[in-house]
């Protein structure tokens, strides 16, 4: 839920304690006008976090915002989150005003689970609010030796950002996503049978590329889809 009344948002918080965790902020790193790192520790023991996790902050009185964070390698109370800002949204808002040595409360992490099973590659299809959640597929399934891809539309802003932190990685302009794909099938050998594909993102860019998958002979079986946001719609 991702707005309620404010007597609600405080009974949840007073209430079901258990579905909290409070965190401080560590450290705030600019990566560009668009993409910020920011590290936090949990004052409280770590809850569990798996791949395909999101935890929830409340950024008002009303009004809840949802995030992947990204676990940190030998620092198992640690997390950051990497986040993609929108100047005058109120998450954005939020977001900017935080400070190192800021205290705030999480809902506990919580999500669907991806797809199961071995496959030969794992593809991540995302604009920059899923990069957190590439981030995590690497981690996951690198470990155990099956590769990984990303896709990515992006502003042009992120692209140099973006080409740093994954390999490979094909990353294309905004409503450019059919040729980004194209270029993923021409450049890399693929089982239509064994690649698992992961949506994640603009909605309507996830309808369109599921329908292109289709057409090139991907399962909806292999085809794992999440909406990060529609044009128009608050916190989805």
């Amino acid at each position: 839920m991702s707005k309620m009344p404010k007597w609600m948002a405080n009974a949840m918080e007073s209430l079901l304690k258990s579905l909290y965790f409070e965190c401080t902020v560590v450290a705030i790193e600019p990566w560009n006008a668009e993409l910020l790192k920011i590290e936090l520790k949990s004052l409280t023991p770590m809850p569990n976090c798996k791949f395909g996790d999101a935890i929830s902050i409340r950024v008002s009185d009303t009004e809840f915002r949802n995030y992947t964070p990204i676990t940190i390698k030998d620092q198992p109370d640690c997390f950051y989150i990497l986040f993609h800002l929108h100047s005058g949204t109120l998450g954005n808002d939020y977001i900017e005003h935080l400070k190192i040595g800021d205290r705030l409360k999480m809902v506990i992490p919580r999500g669907r689970s991806p797809l199961q099973g071995v496959a030969d590659m794992h593809v991540v299809v995302t604009d920059e609010t899923g990069l957190g959640f590439a981030l995590n597929m690497i981690h996951e399934y690198e470990s155990i030796q099956q590769p990984c891809y990303v896709i990515t539309e992006n502003n042009p802003i992120n692209t140099s950002t973006i080409t740093e932190l994954f390999k490979p990685v094909i990353s294309v302009r905004k409503g450019q996503i059919e040729q980004g794909l194209n270029l993923f099938f021409e450049q890399y050998f693929i089982s239509v049978a064994k690649t698992h594909f992961y949506l994640i993102g603009n909605a309507k860019t996830i309808q369109q590329t599921m329908m292109l998958l289709k057409q090139k002979g991907i399962s909806s079986h292999n085809i794992f889809s999440q909406p990060f946001w529609s044009l128009g719609k608050k916190g989805l």
